[in-house]
């Protein structure tokens, strides 16, 4: 008899023991399709913005006002770097506006956003060009941020979409570069037309690169002729011809009537 009871205290144990497996395993996928819910909109709206989208600011007030609530973002590294790329685009957009204290805030905000998401995701490339950008907005530029440059520099120097940012960042302090990191621009520079981003080579050398485009296009003799001449028509539909593409003449000047 005694056995008998002992059997069935057992039974009725491991059922209840099968129960809470199996409410545990409900509570789980119920918190887990939430936070995916959560995490969807920032992840699109993130990849969009890494894309060339822009995005109102009220769409993106209206992501970052949960951005810090989000358990998600305590739970995924990569949930953490989305937000930062939002809280990007957000410093950016005040910048943009010129109200001193927004773009106070939106800088705190990013690099809280930046400090939480490397201290999850210390190798990505991104990350610490973030770190290097927001560093030199809020207190100018200082030789000590080029470390993070670097950084960036080491862990992603092949990403397109990252080299498109860091290329504009980094040629505009051209003059400040150490010898290694000065070569990692121009290479990077080449690397773009190269890969056939004409028109965001051509941004940059109708921008920030404008004072060293003699120094950047004497490296693209290295190139394809076809490259070369595909860059030198965006450039020259500009008027940017004082710097010809090496091979590529610019057209003959229209006499003026």
């Amino acid at each position: 008899m005694v056995a008998l009871a002992s059997l069935r205290v057992g039974l009725i144990l491991a059922r209840l023991f099968m129960v809470a497996i199996g409410a545990a395993a409900i509570g789980w996928t119920i918190s887990v399709t939430l936070n995916f819910w959560a995490y969807a909109p920032i992840a699109d709206v993130a990849d969009h913005i890494i894309a060339g989208e822009t995005y109102k600011p009220d769409v993106l007030d209206a992501l970052a006002a949960g951005l810090s609530n989000s358990q998600t973002l305590a739970r995924r590294s990569s949930a953490l770097s989305k937000a930062a790329i939002i809280r990007l685009q957000q410093a950016e957009n005040a910048i943009a506006i010129d109200d001193r204290q927004l773009i106070d805030a939106r800088l705190q905000a990013l690099g809280q956003a930046t400090d939480d998401a490397l201290s999850n995701a210390p190798y990505d490339p991104f990350l610490w060009l973030v770190r290097f950008w927001l560093d030199n907005t809020r207190a100018g530029f200082s030789p000590a941020h080029l470390r993070y440059l670097q950084m960036s520099y080491a862990l992603g120097p092949n990403e397109a979409w990252i080299a498109f940012k860091r290329n504009r960042i980094a040629l505009a302090i051209f003059s400040e570069l150490p010898p290694a990191l000065a070569e990692a621009a121009i290479s990077e520079f080449v690397g773009l037309v190269r890969s056939h981003l004409y028109s965001e080579a051509a941004d940059i050398a109708a921008g920030q690169a404008q004072p060293i485009r003699a120094i950047l296009f004497a490296r693209l003799r290295d190139i394809k002729q076809s490259d070369r001449q595909s860059f030198a028509k965006l450039l020259y539909d500009r008027n940017l011809n004082d710097v010809p593409v090496p091979g590529i003449a610019p057209p003959p000047q229209r006499p003026y009537h």
